[in-house]
């Protein structure tokens, strides 16, 4: 997929499910706070800034 689109549109690794994101919500709080060392804030913070930048 990175080799077919790359020149069009970023390509991004895709987010993990994790059962973290469930309990973030439950606490009513963003992942970020909830777990700020879970591996999914690295791909999230790269899709933010690409959409930042647009």
């Amino acid at each position: 997929m990175t080799e077919q689109f790359s020149g069009v549109a970023s390509v991004f690794l895709p987010i993990p499910r994790a059962v973290a994101f469930a309990d973030a919500s439950m606490q009513h709080l963003p992942l970020g706070l909830y777990d700020p060392k879970h591996p999914a804030l690295a791909i999230l913070t790269a899709v933010t800034q690409s959409l930042e930048s647009l």
